[in-house]
């Protein structure tokens, strides 16, 4: 009797638990493309001075701009976000590491961190680590186009998200 009303209680208690095929994610797919512009470069140059070395880094703050259609605006040139971030060198040939978060108005923060990988055509390549608003939980890759103050960054994102019927 006692395993019966146990079963009786518990089956209505587990029908509300998801199982692992029900309700389990999926992830979504955003790319878009921003241009940047510095607008602050702060160099903190160690000994030696005057070239690339190991410890050497440098502040960054940039506004980011549309090139085209992107969430809520429609025309170009128009500031969506900036984005604050360090780049750290880590020998004297130019490899870094870059860690930051790009500020997009109304829409959330993506936050990228990691060594810089070099692409064909002078891009780089930086992995995102999470992000927040509709960007919580985002992974992915920023892709910088070549440019000292301005360039292309590309967002390949991949975001968590509920499976719809």
């Amino acid at each position: 009797m006692r395993r019966l009303l146990l079963v009786s209680v518990l089956l209505p208690v587990l029908a509300l638990v998801p199982s692992a095929g029900a309700g389990s994610s999926q992830e979504r797919k955003l790319t878009f493309e921003v241009m940047s512009f510095v607008r602050i470069a702060q160099p903190f140059d160690i000994k030696p001075k005057g070239k690339e070395n190991r410890g050497d880094y440098i502040k960054l703050r940039s506004l980011l701009v549309s090139i085209g259609p992107i969430f809520n605006v429609s025309k170009k040139n128009v500031a969506v976000g900036w984005d604050n971030s360090t780049l750290v060198y880590l020998n004297e040939k130019g490899k870094a590491r870059l860690r930051g978060k790009a500020v997009l108005r109304g829409q959330g923060t993506i936050l990228y961190r990691g060594v810089m990988k070099d692409l064909p055509g002078g891009k780089s390549s930086v992995p995102i680590v999470d992000g927040s608003g509709k960007f919580r939980g985002a992974k992915g890759v920023l892709i910088i186009g070549p440019g000292q103050l301005k360039a292309k960054n590309t967002f390949q994102l991949r975001l968590p998200g509920a499976i719809t019927a």
